[in-house]
């Protein structure tokens, strides 16, 4: 057994996509406007989707309410790789 996919949402496809794209996940261009993105995944079977919030209500039947808590762990190649993508996020003024 293993995991397909993990799918978060988002009120912003632009601002998740380009958050992703910083942890060193690859998209198709252009899908900002999307309701439903997923990851080019080359290196890699597990799948990342991002789903609008408005996509969500749509198969829900309600609005999608954030967890206490939600995790998944990305592994990199090299200590360095993880400074980097981790200065990225602190250059961003994002929370770790």
């Amino acid at each position: 057994m293993r995991i397909s996919s993990v799918s978060v949402s988002t009120k912003n496809m632009q601002k998740s996509i380009e958050f992703f794209k910083i942890l060193g996940f690859k998209f198709e261009e252009n899908k900002s406007q999307e309701q439903h993105v997923e990851n080019i995944h080359i290196d890699s079977d597990t799948k990342l989707m991002i789903d609008t919030e408005d996509m969500l209500k749509s198969i829900l039947g309600y609005e999608p309410k954030p967890s206490n808590c939600s995790t998944f762990a990305i592994l990199y190649d090299t200590v360095a790789d993880l400074d980097t993508v981790s200065n990225n996020i602190k250059n961003l003024a994002l929370k770790l």
